[in-house]
């Protein structure tokens, strides 16, 4: 069984001995791995890609640096123009 990623979704680091929710494991073609309704243990140390000190540095991205947020942009602009057709 592949596994595709796990995201770390929190910008700070756990406390020791704590859960850090519910994690999702999901397969090359993004679809979710079903690990059987058991329980599964992941240590802080099997996470990778994880800054190096938390919260991770101040920094910025360009839009094609994120993935799918042009596309988003575009929808939203569409949205816009119509609001703005329709209202004149």
């Amino acid at each position: 069984m592949a596994v595709g990623h796990l995201e770390v979704v929190s910008q700070s680091a756990p406390t020791p001995g704590r859960s850090i929710g519910k994690v999702a494991f999901f397969d090359e073609n993004g679809d979710p791995i079903d690990l059987g309704g058991g329980t599964v243990t992941v240590t802080w140390a099997d996470v990778t890609g994880k800054p190096a000190t938390f919260p991770a540095a101040t920094h910025t991205h360009t839009i094609a640096q994120v993935d799918g947020l042009q596309t988003i942009i575009d929808d939203y602009e569409t949205r816009i123009a119509a609001l703005e057709a329709a209202a004149a």
